[in-house]
């Protein structure tokens, strides 16, 4: 399958799979699409799934999957998709999937099991050999995938799209949606310049909760860094969370009656004891430190300059009363990838970055800390 979904046509992008390292278990992963932050998705992939190769823009191969706590703390993974047919045209990958053997066990209550499609255009078809713009004009449109495809899937359960093609559920606070989420299938047709994949996502990471989102701190800077470029960076260097794995640390949130972000006991001295932490010591605005926190690692930031610390410490504060929200999300994975003898295999749901310092003196009544 992977060499099947071909890299993109530029010749400085092109990796072919070596036909002879192919692997049963080839997964397709889908990432963010930006040309701008590819280099950093892709340093992320590389770290977190190390014998993935690059296909397109967007688009990675890899013979084993991560597991699913990494791979929810990806910032640039859009899904992971189980390859089971491919094309080099349309025409032929409808022919693969008409082919399929396909059998869709009813939900656990004897309910039929919804499905959906989603056509996912990584790069534009053009084909193989002749001329380029003559192919270009025979691709097929994105109501053609759906009308073609979409009859043959819509057949594999009773209940059909029971939630429509997309099956986009945007309350997630409804009960309903929630449920039509959990059981649908969702079978994605993956388009690249030299073909078609088809198959069943296995694994998309949850939305996080809006409230969450590093573009709603209160203090910015025109230069901060990108919030995926830091989250892709922390990714690659822990790879995906193997760099804090086998720690275990006590949250060392705010204290009883403290006013910062650091805790306390009644001596003012931390409750718990950090055995692996990410440390940022020019953490400026403080988004190293979010991208750690988000992703439940215990983070210490500083600065030399005092006031960059006040600011930082007002953006990390601005969260405080959404983060749980997060973590709930990771833990739920967490708590579903449990090893042999039922502990969790990443204890990595912590508190609020616990110190900002500075080194310039601070003359202010609150002391930076």
């Amino acid at each position: 399958a992977a060499a099947a979904a071909d890299a993109d046509a530029s010749p400085s992008s092109v990796t072919l799979v070596d036909p002879h390292a192919s692997s049963p278990h080839w997964r397709l992963l889908l990432t963010n699409k930006n040309e701008n932050l590819y280099n950093a998705f892709a340093l992320e992939v590389a770290a977190c799934a190390p014998n993935s190769v690059s296909l397109a823009t967007g688009l990675f191969a890899s013979a084993s999957t991560p597991a699913a706590p990494t791979l929810a703390r990806m910032a640039g993974l859009r899904a992971v998709v189980d390859p089971l047919a491919t094309g080099e045209d349309l025409a032929s990958l409808l022919d693969a999937v008409r082919a399929l053997r396909v059998s869709v066990p009813p939900l656990p209550n004897g309910d039929p099991t919804p499905v959906a499609l989603y056509h996912d255009c990584v790069a534009r078809f053009v084909g193989r050999g002749g001329d380029t713009a003559v192919r270009a004009s025979h691709r097929a449109s994105s109501p053609d995938v759906y009308a073609s495809v979409g009859d043959v899937v819509r057949t594999w359960t009773p209940c059909g799209f029971k939630h429509g093609v997309y099956a986009r559920f945007k309350n997630p606070n409804d009960p309903t949606n929630v449920e039509g989420l959990r059981n649908t299938l969702r079978f994605v047709v993956v388009e690249t310049s030299r073909g078609y994949a088809f198959g069943l996502t296995t694994f998309a990471p949850a939305v996080s909760p809006p409230r969450c989102d590093w573009n709603r701190k209160p203090n910015n800077y025109s230069a901060g860094t990108r919030p995926e470029v830091a989250a892709a960076a922390l990714n690659a260097v822990l790879a995906g969370g193997e760099g804090m794995r086998g720690t275990r640390s006590t949250p060392m949130g705010r204290g009883e009656g403290g006013d910062g972000l650091s805790g306390g006991g009644e001596d003012g001295a931390p409750t718990g004891t950090i055995t692996s932490v990410v440390v940022d010591p020019c953490c400026g605005g403080g988004t190293v430190l979010h991208a750690a926190w988000s992703r439940g690692y215990a983070a210490i930031g500083g600065d030399v300059n005092a006031q960059i610390v006040l600011n930082a410490r007002g953006n990390i504060a601005s969260f405080v009363p959404s983060m749980p929200a997060a973590h709930a999300v990771l833990a739920a994975v967490d708590d579903a990838s449990k090893d042999r003898d039922g502990r969790l295999r990443d204890d990595r749901i912590e508190s609020p970055p616990d110190e900002v310092t500075s080194e310039d003196e601070v003359t202010s009544e609150d002391d930076v800390t």
